[in-house]
């Protein structure tokens, strides 16, 4: 996981208990096809992306 999103110049991070439950990685929203790459990778691997995204609202302190 994290190797593929390195490869596309974002970054990734297994968590969980032996590090392998899951993990978050996050890539430039303005390279679509990097970010195919990673997901094509990961299918490859076994890896199930969720849809999942940072809050734009109730960020603020």
């Amino acid at each position: 996981m994290c190797d593929a999103a390195e490869a596309a110049g974002g970054a990734a991070k297994p968590s969980g208990a032996g590090g392998g439950d899951c993990g978050i990685a996050l890539l430039d929203a303005e390279t679509p096809r990097d970010i195919d790459q990673v997901r094509e990778r990961w299918a490859t691997a076994g890896v199930l992306p969720l849809p999942v995204r940072p809050a734009v609202e109730g960020n603020e302190e």
